[in-house]
């Protein structure tokens, strides 16, 4: 609602947003004109991220067998991703059953986090079952390892590159309902969507996703949805088409 954005917004020919959880709301309060507000999503390279890389690799690495399942939380460490939810609900997974291991990449934002829950792992004698590691510079591999991605975000998630790429991959997503996930997950076909910090909720959807045939079935769906709705191809041809048609060459 700042005085210069209201300027900006009637100056502007059209605002880009990313999803419609920011382009439904963003601008409420400054005269709305949602004619002007045109929501192109992110757009994700179905050529790097998809279900036929291998991800032997990292699975040995960890000393993951075949028979056990890798559950992964793509974020970087900070407060609004929710990761002792999510470790908790991963603890207690693992308590009923012993399949399960986890795997938390990210970057390092807060510092007192990341030891946080490092010195959880050891105090709930879980770290030889699950690894937090810090920037990676291949998330397509690390993607390709796991079974379940989860999301436990409590804010934020205006767009979800994460999500995006996993649904590329082929994998699964256990998500919470906060900012664009929404739009992303579709509820019992591609993941499963639960209300931030609901670790019952978390749990239960998680065990749901547990099962092999449930993991092939919405894998299948959720590389099948961004393959028709989220490349980077659809992402330009939707910029160009706006910029066209505000040079009035294409209505848009």
């Amino acid at each position: 609602p700042h005085a210069i954005n209201r300027w900006l917004f009637h100056k502007t020919a059209a605002v880009v947003a990313v999803s419609h959880a920011v382009g439904d709301r963003y601008f409420v309060g400054v005269n709305w004109m949602p004619e002007k507000v045109k929501v192109i999503y992110d757009g994700v390279d179905v050529g790097l991220f998809h279900p036929g890389r291998k991800g032997e690799k990292i699975r040995n690495s960890l000393g993951i067998t075949k028979r056990e399942l890798l559950v992964g939380n793509v974020a970087r460490y900070s407060k609004v991703k929710g990761l002792p939810y999510f470790m908790e609900t991963l603890g207690k997974l693992m308590g009923r059953d012993s399949r399960v291991r986890g795997l938390v990449v990210g970057r390092v934002k807060s510092e007192s986090l990341y030891r946080k829950l490092l010195e959880w792992l050891v105090e709930n004698d879980l770290e030889a079952r699950v690894a937090l590691w810090k920037h990676q510079a291949h998330i397509e591999d690390v993607l390709a390892a796991l079974d379940i991605v989860v999301l436990a975000s409590l804010g934020s998630e205006g767009s979800s590159r994460v999500a995006l790429e996993a649904g590329a991959s082929g994998k699964p997503l256990v998500a919470t309902t906060v900012g664009a996930l929404p739009e992303i997950v579709v509820e019992g076909e591609t993941g499963f969507l639960v209300p931030a910090g609901d670790g019952e909720a978390l749990a239960r959807e998680l065990g749901k996703a547990l099962s092999p045939l449930v993991r092939k079935r919405m894998g299948l769906n959720a590389r099948k949805r961004v393959a028709e709705t989220f490349t980077k191809e659809e992402t330009v041809d939707k910029v160009e088409k706006l910029y066209r048609g505000i040079t009035g060459r294409e209505k848009f």
